[in-house]
């Protein structure tokens, strides 16, 4: 089955519009001082780099979870058990990813799941799926979690 991704969410907007503000200053600040170049242009960059690589759809087939961007797709095998989430995740620590630019992304770390894999474009409870493989616990928010977790029994 494939789903589509949940819309964002406002944290996720809210990080987008940010991040998007700050670039367009840094780039308007360029036509005034030429030493604002480099930094713009990294940023700019990283604003690019996250759009490729945010999640735009799930599918599940087979024991497997994939999980495609829009340069790439990311595959976990070994699916476990498929479930909603009871309880919102709680305070974490991101390892290495991106939290919030276009989508939360990348390998994160709290007391209650311990080290876990997040593809979320919505950080909304009601949205969020965890899937369960034999190496790590992944989250993703497909666009209707209810037919996702269905399809996958």
């Amino acid at each position: 089955m494939q789903g589509k991704i949940a819309p964002l969410s406002l944290s996720v907007k809210i990080i987008t519009a940010m991040v998007m503000i700050v670039a367009a200053g840094f780039i308007t600040a360029t036509f005034y001082n030429k030493e604002l170049l480099m930094p713009a242009g990294l940023l700019t960059l990283f604003i690019l780099i996250c759009y490729l690589i945010a999640p735009v759809r799930y599918e599940i087939s087979n024991a497997k979870l994939i999980i495609y961007s829009r340069i790439r797709k990311k595959e976990f095998s070994g699916v476990k058990r498929i479930s909603k989430l009871t309880s919102p995740i709680s305070f974490g620590i991101r390892l290495w990813g991106n939290g919030g630019l276009f989508a939360a992304t990348g390998i994160y770390w709290n007391k209650k799941y311990g080290r876990f894999r997040a593809y979320l474009t919505s950080t909304n409870q009601k949205d969020i799926v965890m899937v369960e493989t034999s190496q790590t616990k992944i989250f993703i928010s497909p666009d209707n979690p209810a037919k996702f977790i269905e399809f996958s029994k």
